[in-house]
């Protein structure tokens, strides 16, 4: 709850005051680790992108209150669930028309690849660069604790 009502209220303040981030993770991230890491940020009000299903479904959520809802709806068995690698991915097409969604609506966002079955991070990169976001931030490897801002400043 740490995250629904303290950081999504930090996150609207941030909003509020003209500052939107995107954030892009691509690590090898073990399964419950990304569902719980989009749930997180879910709860924090960012919006989350992700071409990996989490409990068999995509993730694909326009309003705050929707992905705030899915994200509460979540219990600590679901994160522990049955490996996800099965189902289909979201294609590039898909990823750039969710990112190009929240962006008109003026959401921070997350952009999470969980593994190297996909690799969309350089045009995810080029999409958001042409955006309002204020920063992007890329994570770099686990052994690596820094970010990479790859942009800064707004349009």
């Amino acid at each position: 709850m740490y995250f629904s009502y303290v950081l999504s209220g930090l996150e609207e303040a941030i909003h509020l005051q003209g500052v939107d981030i995107a954030y892009i993770i691509d690590n090898q991230i073990e399964e419950e680790r990304f569902a719980l890491t989009a749930v997180l940020f879910s709860l924090a009000g960012i919006a989350v992108v992700t071409p990996h299903p989490i409990k068999g479904e995509q993730i694909v959520h326009q309003s705050y209150e929707k992905q705030l809802g899915w994200a509460l709806a979540f219990f600590p068995e679901d994160i522990h669930a049955a490996d996800d690698s099965t189902n289909t991915n979201l294609t590039l097409p898909e990823i750039k028309k969710q990112i190009g969604a929240y962006a008109k609506k003026k959401r921070s966002i997350t952009y999470i690849e969980k593994d190297d079955s996909v690799n969309y991070i350089d045009q995810v990169v080029k999409k958001l660069a042409g955006t309002h976001y204020t920063a992007v931030l890329r994570n770099l490897p686990p052994s690596d604790p820094h970010l990479t801002e790859i942009k800064h400043g707004g349009k």
